[in-house]
C-alpha cells in the first residue's frame, strides 16, 4: 500500500513538475523556437517576418507577442506591410479543455500599423499574400495516413473553428501608400481605435456581437474625422458576414484623394458622410444600404456637363451601395450628377436657365394655340359658307361664291369688289347663265 501511495505521490509530482516546465518552455523558449521555423514559414508566404518575443502562461491563460513585423511581397517599394508593437491575449482554459471552443476573454493590441499598399502595376500587398495563402491552402498534401476528421462535401468549405472574442481593444495605424514608378509615392495615414465585443462563430444567427470604429487623419485631429458603430453575427464565412453599421465620416479634404479629380472631376471642397450599411450574408441590402453625401464649396471640374459659372456653395446627394461584400457596387457619379441637376434648379444660374426653357415652352404653345384657333374658325366659316351656297342652289337662287372663296382665304375682299364693280351687262349674262344651270339641273 504504502509503495502504491509513494507511486501515486510520484506521478503527481512530475505532472505538476512537468506542467512547471512546460509552462517555463512556453514563457522563455517559444521565442526562440518560433525564430526556428520562421524561415519555412516565410518561405510559403513568400514575406520576410520578425517576431522579437513570444510566451504563453498556462497558469495566467494568456499570450504575449512582442515586436512583430511582416514585409512585402516582391514588387513593393516598402519595406513593411504589418507591424505590431505588443500584444496580449487572455484565453479561458477550462472551455479549450473541455468543450474544444476558443474562448479569449480579451485581446489588447498596442500600436500596431497595417500599410496597404498599391504599386505602379496596381497590385495590392494584401490582396497577393492573401492569393498566396489560398494557393497555399488548396495545394494538395501527400500523407499515407486516412484523415480522421471527414471532407466536406464538393463545393463546400470547411466550418470555421468554434471561437469566441469577448473583448477587443486596438489602437492602430491604417495607411495606404500609392506607390510610383518614378518620384515620391502618395502616403495618407489614419489613427484609428477599434472596440469590440462578442464576436466570432458561437451562437445563433439572431446573436449580434458589437464593434465601433473611431479615428482621424495621422497628425490632424480635424481632418478625416470618422465614428463607425455596428453589430455582427456569428461569423459561418468571412466573405459572407451579417452585419449592420451605422456611422459619419467628417471633413474630408478633396484635394488628398487624386481619384476625386481623376474619375469624378472634383478638384477640391470639403466633403461628409453619413452611411447606414447592411449586409446578409455577404450581400448588401439595397434599399437600406446608403451612404448620403455633403460636398462643401466643391470645385466642380470640365466633364461634368455643367453651364459656365455654375459654381453652388454645396451639393448633397445620396449614393446607394448594392452588390457582395466581395464586389461591391457604389456608384458614386451617379449620385453627383443628381446632386449637380438637383443644385441646377435651386440657385440662380439653374433658375435662369429654367425660366428661359420654360418662357420658350410656353410661347411654343400659345403660338400653336393660336394657329390651331384661327384654323378651326376658318374651317368653321368655310362649312358655313359651302352650307349657305348649297341650300341656295336646292331653293333656285345664286349662291355667295364670293363669301365662298372668302371663307376659303382665296377671294376675299378682291373678290366682292369686283363683284360690285360689274357691270349690269355682265350682272344679266351671269344671272342668265345661272338660270341655265338651274334648270339644266
Amino acid at each position: 500500500m504504502k509503495i502504491l501511495l509513494r507511486l501515486i505521490l510520484v506521478i503527481v509530482l512530475l505532472l505538476v513538475i512537468g506542467v512547471f516546465v512546460l509552462n517555463w518552455f512556453l514563457e522563455k523558449g517559444l521565442t526562440p523556437a518560433i525564430q526556428k521555423a520562421l524561415p519555412a514559414v516565410e518561405e510559403k508566404l513568400g514575406v520576410p517576418i520578425e517576431v522579437g518575443n513570444a510566451s504563453i502562461s498556462l497558469f495566467a491563460g494568456s499570450m504575449t507577442i512582442e515586436n512583430v513585423n511582416v514585409g512585402n511581397p516582391e514588387g513593393f517599394q516598402q519595406p513593411s506591410m504589418f507591424s505590431l508593437a505588443r500584444s496580449v491575449q487572455d484565453v479561458a482554459l477550462l472551455p479549450l479543455i473541455t468543450k474544444r471552443e476558443i474562448r479569449i476573454e480579451e485581446v489588447t493590441i498596442e500600436e500596431s500599423d497595417l500599410t496597404v499598399v498599391r504599386n505602379p502595376d496596381g497590385l495590392i500587398n494584401l490582396e497577393v499574400l492573401l492569393a498566396t495563402l489560398q494557393g497555399e491552402s488548396e495545394a494538395p498534401v501527400e500523407t499515407e495516413e486516412e484523415p480522421v476528421d471527414e471532407e466536406p462535401p464538393a463545393g463546400e468549405e470547411a466550418p470555421l473553428p468554434p471561437f469566441q472574442l469577448e473583448q477587443l481593444f486596438v489602437t492602430s495605424l491604417l495607411s495606404y501608400v500609392q506607390e510610383k514608378k518614378s518620384g515620391d509615392p502618395f502616403n495618407l495615414g489614419f489613427s484609428l481605435e477599434v472596440n469590440a465585443e462578442n464576436i466570432g462563430t458561437i451562437g445563433e444567427p439572431t446573436d449580434r456581437g458589437t464593434f465601433s470604429v473611431s479615428g482621424n487623419l495621422a497628425g490632424s485631429q480635424e481632418l478625416f474625422v470618422i465614428r463607425v458603430d455596428g453589430e455582427i453575427a456569428p461569423i459561418q464565412d468571412p466573405l459572407t458576414p451579417t452585419f449592420s453599421l451605422e456611422g459619419k465620416v467628417d471633413s474630408v479634404e478633396m484635394q488628398m484623394f487624386e481619384v476625386f479629380e481623376k474619375d469624378f472631376k472634383l478638384k477640391g471642397g470639403m466633403m461628409g458622410l453619413d452611411m447606414v450599411i447592411e449586409a446578409k450574408d455577404g450581400v448588401f441590402d439595397p434599399d437600406k444600404s446608403v451612404v448620403r453625401v455633403l460636398i462643401d464649396q466643391p470645385d466642380l471640374g470640365s466633364g461634368l456637363g455643367i453651364p459656365a459659372g455654375f459654381q453652388p456653395a454645396s451639393l448633397a446627394f445620396p449614393v446607394r451601395v448594392s452588390g457582395t461584400v466581395q464586389e461591391p457596387k457604389v456608384n458614386f457619379m451617379q449620385g453627383l450628377r443628381e446632386g449637380i441637376q438637383n443644385a441646377l434648379m435651386t440657385t440662380g444660374t439653374g433658375k435662369q436657365i429654367q425660366e428661359k426653357v420654360d418662357q420658350a415652352k410656353a410661347e411654343a404653345e400659345a403660338a400653336a394655340a393660336e394657329v390651331k384657333a384661327k384654323a378651326e374658325e376658318a374651317s368653321a366659316k368655310a362649312k358655313e359658307e359651302a352650307e349657305k351656297s348649297l341650300e341656295s342652289l336646292r331653293e333656285g337662287k345664286a349662291p355667295d361664291v364670293g363669301g365662298l372663296l372668302n371663307s376659303l382665304g382665296g377671294g376675299g375682299d378682291s373678290g366682292e369688289s369686283d363683284a360690285n364693280s360689274d357691270s349690269d351687262e355682265n350682272k344679266e349674262e351671269e344671272e342668265s347663265g345661272l338660270g341655265g344651270l338651274l334648270r339644266g339641273l
